[in-house]
């Protein structure tokens, strides 16, 4: 079982203190020797070292496994050789599996596919805005909280399940100790708005307008905050461009990015 440390923060050059220690991944190959072969998260732990902001951070990297996010006009020929569909999700996330603000690395073996709906404004985040509160309420007494997440995966070898947890247990330990201070079972749940985001982008590509009006689209997606922390999911998209850039590149483009497709 391959195993990787990271000691660096939200900006890839600060390290974590001290005695935080590093980030802990644990993988697992399937498919070994085979030209189906994979490599797949299936632990994530460390101490959580929670920061009060993450400004300034670049994009998120593509996910470790070679799952695609990002829907440029240029594939990667690693994404390519997964699967020729490999060539990026609207509706998905890259996200990371020890958050940015809890102290994790923001590295590729820190990301994994989300939907966006729950990684933005769901059950996810909902466990990160909780999670940074219970680490710093522990500070104050001087213990330090281990944050491990684990990430299942349905029995399809194909590279959208195969690759996309389906779930996650995620536990919290105090100090080095086996002392359990809560668990959170939690699936990787597709959501409506996940749907309607994937619609407003392949609407406009398969009409193959030649511009896109925004008068006359659907207005975004901004569902209101539930919590302190949520974050709309149409405002900005992980490839660090609105849905209307994003569709105006695709439809200048269209016929080049369905050739590599």
């Amino acid at each position: 079982m391959p195993v990787y440390t990271f000691n660096t923060l939200y900006d890839r050059k600060e390290k974590r203190p001290d005695e935080y220690g590093a980030v802990t991944v644990l993988t697992e190959i399937i498919c070994p020797g085979t030209h189906h072969q994979y490599e797949r998260q299936t632990s994530v732990y460390g101490y959580v070292y929670p920061l009060d902001t993450t400004s300034g951070r670049k994009s998120a990297p593509e996910p470790f496994s070679g799952f695609r996010i990002g829907a440029t006009k240029r594939i990667p020929k690693k994404a390519k050789l997964i699967s020729p569909r490999n060539s990026g999700k609207v509706d998905m996330d890259k996200g990371h599996i020890i958050a940015l603000e809890l102290g994790g690395p923001d590295v590729p073996a820190n990301i994994c596919p989300q939907w966006s709906q729950f990684q933005r404004n769901g059950e996810w985040r909902r466990m990160e805005v909780e999670v940074h509160e219970i680490a710093q309420q522990q500070e104050a007494h001087d213990n330090l909280v281990k944050m491990t997440v684990h990430l299942y995966y349905n029995g399809s070898l194909s590279h959208t399940r195969g690759l996309c947890p389906s779930g996650f247990q995620v536990d919290l330990t105090l100090n080095d100790t086996n002392s359990l201070l809560k668990r959170y079972q939690i699936d990787n749940t597709h959501s409506s708005v996940d749907d309607q985001m994937f619609w407003r982008i392949a609407d406009p590509l398969d009409s193959k307008m030649d511009v896109v009006d925004p008068i006359g689209m659907p207005p975004p997606i901004t569902p209101s905050p539930s919590f302190p922390g949520a974050q709309p999911v149409m405002t900005q998209r992980q490839n660090g461009m609105n849905w209307f850039d994003f569709a105006n590149r695709h439809i200048d483009d269209e016929d080049e990015y369905m050739d590599q497709s």
